[in-house]
């Protein structure tokens, strides 16, 4: 097939995992044998990156100042705008379908078909909702994309059981929403294995947007100052994540106040960076989000045998006493907090609350390591190739199916 991938961000200027996961989709479908072209948007001044292997790569600029969003704020409207403007180019060699990743993807796609409706009307659209951003975002715009999208593709996929709900009750009456549960990224797992790190990194990896929640981070860092619940624990917090707004720079400001020696690391790391500075040094990661499509830096961190504790009520509360813990977090269907590949802890009680249960998980070395341990395991089972079949099958399934 010839597939046309339609992202945001994937080439230039990754920020977020949804770059990071386009991106392998990419790169997984070229690999298969399909021909692949990837539009996407870089900011003004940026130095291009390089399309994952096999891709042709059509880029539009957008304003540096709106990039690093993923919500109404950030640069979706020119992002379309070029889309539109770059359709001539990539109707010279038309695609047999598109793959539109999120709302901001799917404006992209609708732009491109507008604007050269004899080579693109009749090429059917997947949506791919790496998240869905009207659950959290208010902003009509997005509402009115995702809403658009649900009804106008001929199918849709999202990340996990939830998101595809979600999406569903935007389009009452249409086929089932499937299920893509993203892969471990070649990049990382690639990588040479850790080699005896020490590991003393109490770590939060996010892109440090409010719909990320990385302030419950910071907030449980800041009881545990408070409180001394991490004393002779020997370990260092350390915040990594894109952001440049108020917001990101005010969490960093208040980790530094609250633990004077705290790692900070405020941009998006390229896999050997990552590995190398944090996930390889990192004792326990901690994903902040009560609700999540997602999650790549908990499969990630996993892969480098770095456990995660990720939001979940175990025990008495969903399912009952004794029921396996429940997360709202995507990356728990494969990191699964009842088979000791991950933790689940009540993030969404109060933030010394929150300290305690985390400080009681690193004063058992032992556990930590054994669940590092089968978490890579599992993680580098579900590898870019299988996932890429799995897409594949989903694409081929739309072709022909119309608009």
């Amino acid at each position: 097939m010839r597939i046309l991938v339609v992202s945001l961000e994937l080439v230039t200027a990754p920020f977020s995992g949804n770059g990071v996961l386009a991106a392998a989709q990419a790169g997984a479908l070229a690999a298969a044998g399909h021909t692949v072209c990837v539009l996407s948007a870089a900011p003004a001044g940026a130095a291009r990156g390089e399309p994952p292997a096999l891709c042709r790569a059509v880029e539009v600029g957008v304003p540096r100042e709106a990039w690093g969003r993923l919500d109404a704020s950030g640069p979706w409207r020119e992002f379309a705008s070029g889309a539109a403007d770059a359709a001539t180019t990539i109707a010279a060699a038309p695609p047999d379908i598109v793959l539109a990743v999120d709302w901001t993807g799917w404006l992209a796609a609708a732009a491109l078909k507008a604007a050269r409706p004899d080579a693109f009307a009749q090429v059917p659209v997947l949506f791919a909702a790496f998240r869905v951003h009207s659950r959290t975002d208010g902003a009509a715009a997005v509402m009115d994309a995702e809403t658009g999208a649900m009804r106008g593709a001929a199918a849709a996929a999202a990340l996990c059981a939830a998101d595809a709900g979600a999406l569903a009750a935007l389009a009452p009456g249409r086929a089932a929403v499937a299920v893509l549960i993203p892969p471990l990224r070649a990049a990382i797992r690639d990588l040479p294995p850790p080699d005896a790190p020490q590991r003393t990194l109490l770590t939060c990896c996010v892109r440090l947007s409010p719909e990320k929640e990385p302030h419950r981070f910071v907030a449980l860092v800041e009881a545990a100052a408070a409180t001394g619940a991490f004393a002779g624990l020997g370990i260092r917090p350390a915040l990594v994540g894109a952001g440049r707004d108020p917001y990101a720079a005010s969490l960093r400001a208040r980790l530094l106040d609250a633990w004077p020696g705290a790692l900070v690391i405020p941009d998006f790391l390229d896999p050997p960076a990552l590995a190398a500075r944090v996930l390889d040094r990192t004792l326990l990661n901690v994903h902040p989000s009560l609700e999540d499509a997602f999650g790549m830096t908990v499969v990630e961190a996993g892969a480098r045998g770095a456990p995660t504790a990720l939001h979940g009520v175990c025990g008495g509360g969903v399912g009952g006493a004794g029921a396996p813990p429940r997360s709202s977090i995507g990356a728990a269907a494969l990191l699964r907090p009842g088979a000791g590949e991950a933790f689940a802890v009540d993030l969404s009680a109060s933030p010394a609350a929150a300290a305690a249960a985390i400080a009681s998980l690193l004063s058992d070395r032992a556990r930590l390591a054994s669940a590092g341990a089968a978490a890579a395991a599992r993680v580098r089972a579900h590898d870019e190739r299988a996932h890429g079949a799995e897409l594949g099958r989903l694409l081929e399934a739309c072709v022909g199916s119309g608009v």
